[in-house]
């Protein structure tokens, strides 16, 4: 049966009843709020710019202080992203997206008009970096509108603004790159410009707009005794702006250089490294703002360290003085108040044998569990926002001032009515895979009197991407409805482990990835309070993939599986994905176009062995995908209905790499519901009577 209901199309899918929509809606009605900026003039001066959703999609918010009423400033029926609040000028720039498509266009809006200007003046490729100058007077960004591959940089003047009219220049190229090129930042005359090969290999370069010809590369210091020729990553790179001269500015970029994970350093405006800042945490550094114009000699600026999922934020300061070639920097660690604790089962597992465990002698020691994204500082306002998330918080905005540390929480994310008090934490588990490589695990338990819990995995996508504690409407609504425990792996590949773990899964290493999988369901034998008869997969993207290798692998010892937009065909995938990011997905999967590695990575698609997929299996795709073509999914679904398999297919109209209208996401959380209680809930149980 073929149905249509609004913009989802079903295929062979049940409708969902009004009292399951109902309740899946009430778990996802919870908002988080992601900071954008901090508005720096006229009346709303102090206030912030976030990104939250209230209707459909995500829109642009303005908040006053902390618990102050929210003021909505965008009202679009399409997701907006990212919001700059423009200096010395009375609005902001803007991201707006198409139908998950991707190709975001650029945006100003007049905060006192409430006008709204296309800047980027065309729809035909994606833009984005959207950056200011100090002073408000252009904007930068990056846009493919050009021949829809190469990532060329552009730059919008802004002129007289009054109450009617804002003069906004045609967007200029002004450097025209091969492959994918961001700017970093932007100070005075000069942009800092990203060359991004892929996420283990990137260049930076300082581009002077008055003598365009002029280009100076910023090479990260080798500081091991490592080969120089290993490729090396930039995640960050900002001017610390200590100076009126942007040429004399010191440079502040965090790289992996000569290290397995990115760490902070600083270079001096030619480029030569001067120091590292330490901060004895082994980790990346993921975050990195710094703060507009203090004064001539001290530039502010925040990051944050990833330690295993959970983040810990500094607070630096830098002193220039003339008569020292190695800037002075001052350090402080900013200690955010424990709003949530993880159970740290680290110690415990490396201390047994994983044939007892269970959930009455799991270590109780408390970690403070705290993800935060989207920093922004401002030191003339004396301020840093940033938004933080845990395992039971949607995600929040919080401050902190400058001179005296004071963290303020500015919102309080509703969750859809329900009592928050009963969110569970997740314990944090390690397994060993088959080569003895040890794989961290988010383990959420139910709270319930069933002596053998039936299991969810969860696969993330990426591949380099990392699962971690925050809120997830999905992992709560089973948790405490349905009583499954959720197993939420990173395995090799993931981010967050350094550069070796996450390239461990590269090309002709990808079925190693699997057998992590494998691994964790040995593992799950030996857990007493685990039922290994009821064990279901879900996973997106390159989890999609995942979860169909697993079920291919594994199949007799899984009930159901779930692929979200995944890929079944590495060859038709790579081929199909959007020119703009075909280059970097091959440095990841390789080149298609080598004989060689196209017929190995045919062998390892899920298409190429989809006759022996006998697992349920639930496909969900987005029409307007332009990483995985909705076409990974069809030809998918068309292989597995051969074997007589059960599939259900949905494929959504109005979205693209997953499901960002809330409309979409309820239903297509209450099918998962529906699919698990038939596959992996009744059947199982029905079988044991």
């Amino acid at each position: 049966m073929r149905k249509e209901v609004g913009n989802l199309v079903l295929d062979n899918v049940p409708e969902p009843s009004d009292s399951l929509l109902q309740v899946i809606s009430q778990f996802q009605t919870s908002r988080s709020s992601l900071v954008c900026d901090i508005v720096s003039g006229g009346d709303r001066s102090g206030s912030i710019l976030f990104a939250t959703r209230f209707g459909e999609t995500s829109n642009i918010h303005c908040i006053a202080g902390p618990g102050a009423c929210r003021e909505q400033q965008t009202f679009f029926s399409e997701p907006v992203y990212d919001a700059l609040w423009q200096p010395g000028g009375k609005g902001f720039a803007y991201l707006k997206d198409t139908g998950g498509s991707e190709k975001f266009s650029v945006f100003y809006m007049d905060m006192e008009s409430g006008l709204h200007y296309p800047v980027s003046r065309t729809h035909k490729g994606r833009c984005g970096a959207i950056l200011w100058n100090e002073d408000g007077s252009r904007l930068c960004y990056y846009s493919t509108e050009r021949n829809g591959k190469d990532w060329d940089i552009y730059i919008v003047d802004f002129g007289a603004h009054n109450d009617k009219h804002i003069e906004i220049s045609v967007p200029r190229i002004v450097f025209q790159g091969e492959g994918s090129w961001s700017p970093m930042d932007f100070y005075r005359s000069r942009l800092l410009l990203r060359n991004f090969i892929s996420l283990e290999e990137s260049y930076l370069y300082v581009m002077d707009l008055n003598n365009p010809s002029i280009w100076i590369s910023i090479l990260p210091g080798i500081e091991s005794k490592e080969d120089n020729t290993t490729k090396t990553s930039i995640s960050f790179a900002k001017f610390l702006k200590v100076n009126v001269k942007v040429e004399e500015c010191p440079i502040a970029l965090v790289s992996d250089a000569g290290d397995d994970f990115h760490s902070l350093r600083i270079h001096d405006s030619l480029g030569k490294p001067l120091m590292r800042v330490e901060t004895n945490i082994l980790g990346d550094i993921e975050e990195l703002a710094v703060a507009n114009y203090w004064s001539p000699n001290i530039s502010m600026f925040a990051f944050t360290v990833n330690n295993r999922g959970s983040f810990e934020l500094f607070l630096c300061s830098l002193l220039k003085d003339d008569d020292r070639i190695v800037p002075e920097v001052k350090l402080d660690r900013i200690l955010l108040q424990n709003e949530t604790v993880l159970k740290n089962t680290e110690n415990v597992l490396r201390n047994s044998s994983l044939t007892s465990l269970n959930p009455s002698n799991l270590s109780r020691h408390e970690v403070n569990a705290s993800v935060i994204r989207r920093l922004r500082l401002n030191a003339s306002l004396g301020v840093l926002a940033f938004s933080r998330y845990s395992p039971v918080s949607p995600g929040d905005i919080y401050t902190v001032q400058l001179d005296t540390k004071i963290l303020r929480r500015w919102t309080f994310g509703e969750v859809g009515g329900l009592d928050r008090k009963n969110f569970i934490n997740p314990y944090l588990v390690e397994f060993d895979s088959f080569d003895g490589l040890r794989i961290p695990c988010w383990m959420y338990l139910p709270r319930s009197d069933s002596k053998r819990f039936p299991v969810l995995i969860h696969i993330h996508g990426g591949p380099e991407q990392q699962s971690l504690p925050v809120f997830t409407p999905l992992f709560q609504y089973l948790l405490l409805e349905k009583g499954l425990a959720i197993l939420d792996p990173n395995v090799r590949g993931s981010s967050g482990y350094g550069k070796r773990y996450m390239s461990l899964d590269d090309q002709y290493r990808r079925r190693d990835a699997v057998k992590d999988i494998g691994s964790l369901l040995d593992w799950i034998d030996k857990q007493p309070f685990l039922d290994n008869e009821r064990i279901a997969l879900l996973g997106g993207s390159y989890g999609g993939f995942m979860v169909l290798s697993s079920i291919i692998e594994y199949g007799n010892r899984i009930c159901a599986a779930v692929d979200m937009v995944g890929i079944s065909n590495f060859v038709s995938y790579l081929e199909g994905t959007s020119a703009y990011r075909r280059d970097s997905r091959r440095k990841e999967y390789g080149d298609e176009r080598d004989p060689e590695m196209r017929k190995f990575l045919l062998s390892i698609s899920p298409l190429t062995h989809s006759q022996r997929i006998h697992v349920p299996l639930f496909v969900a795709a987005g029409k307007n995908d332009p990483r995985v073509p909705a076409s990974e999914s069809e030809q998918i679904v068309q292989a597995v209905r051969k074997n007589g398999v059960e599939c259900w297919y949905m494929i959504a109209k109005d979205e693209g790499h997953g499901y960002q209208k809330k409309s979409n996401r309820v239903y297509w959380n209450s099918l998962v519901s529906m699919f698990l209680d038939r596959y992996l809930l009744y059947q199982k149980e029905t079988s044991k009577l």
